[in-house]
């Protein structure tokens, strides 16, 4: 058994963009092998994981958290604000994940939210993405309406998932 990875949670800052790059790479590459064909994960993902984290706005409002390890960030989540939050990025590095970071870092955003006035939540993620989707699951999310997401040109079956109250979210670190 491993010893589990201590982090530290922080707002994001310009200077953590590589980082989230980094992290975002390290965790399609892992969990989206079998979802999405490999020569995209290998080539375009790369690229567009890249300029999205340099091109990335966010805002006072919105929830952009990073979750530093002992040698390098480890995770981070993305929370864009809006009448219903939009939980866009919550990804953790394989050698971390299954260790509550996680489970910090949605509880963390859902408590920004929630001062900020916000009552729930929701995001869309790949039908085949079955860690994820219990993960959700676990945290009280419920599975509603499902499309094609479309991934650098490719129709990914989505699912979304929502929370109508962040009350059981804002203690998802805890226990």
């Amino acid at each position: 058994m491993t010893a589990p990875v201590t982090h530290t949670l922080r707002p994001a800052r310009d200077s953590d963009r590589v980082a989230m790059a980094s992290v975002h790479l390290e965790s399609w590459l892992d969990a989206y092998q079998g979802i999405l064909p490999g020569a995209v994960l290998a080539g375009q993902v790369p690229r567009a994981l890249s300029k999205l984290w340099a091109d990335a706005q966010w805002t006072d409002q919105d929830c952009v958290l990073i979750a530093n390890g002992p040698i390098r960030p480890l995770g981070f989540i993305a929370v864009w604000d809006a009448e219903v939050p939009f939980l866009d990025n919550l990804h953790v590095s394989p050698e971390a994940r299954g260790q509550g970071m996680g489970h910090a870092l949605i509880a963390a955003a859902a408590r920004q939210m929630h001062l900020q006035g916000r009552s729930s939540l929701h995001l869309w993620v790949f039908e085949a993405n079955e860690a994820a989707r219990r993960f959700y699951r676990e945290l009280g999310g419920r599975e509603g309406q499902r499309a094609d997401r479309d991934v650098l040109g490719h129709k990914v079956p989505s699912v979304e998932i929502s929370w109508s109250s962040l009350d059981g979210l804002t203690g998802a670190d805890k226990g």
